[in-house]
């Protein structure tokens, strides 16, 4: 009895291995985000915080690729491969770019709320590609649906209401707290459409 209980707590705790990582790696996420704009309020220019993190990621991951996948052979001297590695890496510095801007026009919890879009990018791309059949009927395909529907409108609200200005202060339109905010928040929503991408 006492090892059927054992072998009962181990499927247990293998249950909950995927939830712990999820939360791991939205922890992982708004750390960065904070500290991304702790850095930019201090003077710290956001195409610098690019450049150093994509060659501290490259000096971390270069090795390890060479360690875990030193038996496959990959056609180096191919030019399409390599016009494929640049418009990827391209693309995520394009998205870097759009969430740092993001977040340094509005705020480490609007840029945290903008992440939900990511999985409904992800559903509305993966219908669009037909990689994801929509049966209407289904309580699955319905769900996503609602889910879908709920993020992006959560999205909209965050984005368009900050809230009651307590102070009015005479500034021109462009450096309105409020059109910052919206401005933050669509690039952040830029930067979920290429994550998910």
């Amino acid at each position: 009895m006492h090892l059927f209980d054992r072998e009962k707590g181990s499927a247990k705790m293998g249950n909950l291995v995927p939830f712990m990582g999820m939360v791991m790696v939205i922890l992982a996420q708004v750390s960065s985000m904070v500290i991304t704009k702790a850095a930019m309020s201090s003077g710290v220019d956001k195409y610098d915080l690019i450049v150093y993190s994509n060659a501290l990621s490259s000096l971390i991951l270069l090795p390890c690729s060479f360690v875990f996948h030193r038996s496959v052979h990959l056609p180096w001297n191919s030019s399409n491969l390599c016009i494929l590695i640049f418009l990827l890496s391209l693309i995520g510095c394009i998205g870097q770019l759009c969430g740092y801007a993001g977040i340094e026009y509005s705020s480490p919890a609007m840029a945290t709320a903008m992440l939900n879009l990511v999985p409904a990018f992800t559903f509305i791309l993966a219908i669009v590609c037909r990689m994801e059949k929509h049966e209407w009927r289904s309580t699955s395909s319905q769900a996503k649906v609602l889910g879908t529907t709920i993020s992006i409108a959560g999205a909209f609200v965050v984005t368009f209401y900050k809230g009651p200005t307590i102070l009015r202060l005479p500034h021109q339109l462009l450096s309105s707290p409020q059109i910052n905010w919206v401005l933050g928040g669509l690039l952040l929503a830029v930067e979920a459409f290429i994550n998910s991408a």
